[in-house]
């Protein structure tokens, strides 16, 4: 908070990314405080949704923080069965930002290509995707209609770009819940991660896996409690093995210290791998 501009209601930019760190910034907050009241999160989250959307990056990361600011204390208590958005989010969320939170999903839609998103002058990858994915299931929340066929085509470019093979792993998955009796999943499966574009002389990397694994998770969920007849009982067990291969994956190539293959962005991967335990309700691996 320290590092807040009053007068320009914002939080400085990094090169020509003006709005994502500030984005980041009011999520960082809002994940660390039940305060809705300051004036610098209100200030800032006034000006995020002001400005155009471009990137798509920097349009998740807002609709991240907006759908925060709603958020209930206890984010990780279950939905009812069916349920899509969240009652809470819907009950309290403003007019003004209702109305951001639809145009913004609408926008990040409608720059789907080939079933998965890109840089504004770049191909397609699974880092865009993945980040696409938090903000739809983000508009998801907050009662906006996210289309299943979308999903479906993406799900469909996860399942095709995950590796075609690899070793069987044995592994044990704990429950997230500590206090409950049945505290282990013991699970055989193929180790196949994921690389970072559809391309062969790609390297599967810790911070892609856990992308998509995640992004697997959310679609799985979202298709799910929308009840879509586009999710065919043959395409869920597709998906339920990817997962499970994704985790296997992960049993054979564990490491926080670094990003395998991808020895860069070692943060990037860290919150990949975060949302992707959690979306997954899984305690430990």
């Amino acid at each position: 908070l320290k590092h807040y501009r009053p007068k320009e209601r914002n939080w400085p930019g990094h090169v020509d990314w003006n709005i994502g760190p500030t984005g980041l910034c009011i999520l960082t907050v809002l994940k660390g405080t039940t305060d809705r009241k300051d004036e610098r999160i209100l200030n800032a989250l006034k000006w995020i949704t002001e400005q155009p959307f471009f990137r798509n990056y920097e349009v998740v990361v807002s609709m991240l923080a907006v759908e925060a600011f709603y958020s209930p204390s206890d984010p990780s208590r279950k939905f009812k069965p069916g349920q899509v958005s969240d009652p809470d989010i819907t009950a309290n969320m403003s007019p003004e930002h209702k109305k951001w939170m639809k145009d913004a999903a609408e926008w990040l839609q409608s720059k789907v290509r080939e079933s998965w998103w890109a840089y504004p002058d770049g191909g397609q990858d699974f880092s865009n995707t993945q980040y696409a994915i938090l903000g739809l299931l983000a508009a998801a929340r907050c009662g906006v209609l996210v289309k299943d066929k979308i999903l479906v085509g993406v799900l469909q470019q996860f399942l095709r770009c995950q590796q075609k093979k690899g070793p069987i792993i044995p592994f044990v998955l704990l429950d997230q819940d500590t206090s409950a009796r049945k505290t282990a999943s013991k699970l055989k499966g193929e180790a196949r991660g994921w690389a970072y574009k559809d391309n062969p002389e790609d390297h599967t990397s810790r911070s892609m896996t856990a992308g998509a694994v995640g992004s697997l998770v959310i679609i799985d969920s979202l298709l799910r409690r929308m009840k879509s007849s586009l999710y065919t009982k043959d395409l869920q067990r597709q998906t339920q093995t990817a997962m499970r291969d994704g985790w296997a994956w992960f049993h054979e190539n564990w490491g926080v210290r670094y990003n395998l293959n991808r020895g860069r962005d070692p943060y990037y991967y860290l919150y990949a791998l975060e949302r992707f335990r959690y979306a997954h309700k899984a305690g430990a691996l």
